[in-house]
């Protein structure tokens, strides 16, 4: 099955004026999408992760899943159909805790606010 997870976000605090903390955030971010959806929908699927940088802050941005069920039973199109919502639902928990991780990683203390 093939997952894949889009967001849109906006770069935080000081990050604006760093373009390398930034791109290492975004890769942190990615890489916890990704681990959450191979544990939410099992190691046999297929997962692509998309983080865009937003640049206008009167855009809404957010977080999105799809997932391919094309050939799939009713029965596991409705469960991978509770799989994603499931994800959908804790994207934006898991993008807070990459960001506090990369506070704390990169002793960014004014971001731990």
């Amino acid at each position: 099955m093939k997952v894949s997870i889009e967001d849109e976000i906006l770069i935080r605090n000081d990050l604006e004026d760093d373009p390398i903390g930034a791109a290492k955030f975004i890769t942190r971010l990615k890489e916890a999408y990704r681990d959450h959806a191979q544990e939410v929908f099992g190691p046999e699927a297929d997962i692509s992760v998309s983080v865009r940088v937003q640049q206008d802050t009167t855009c809404e941005s957010g977080q999105r899943v799809h997932i391919e069920t094309e050939g799939l039973s009713e029965d596991n199109v409705r469960d991978a159909e509770a799989k994603r919502k499931l994800l959908e639902e804790a994207l934006p928990a898991i993008a807070e805790t990459a960001w506090q991780k990369f506070c704390e990683e990169t002793c960014r203390p004014f971001c731990l606010t």
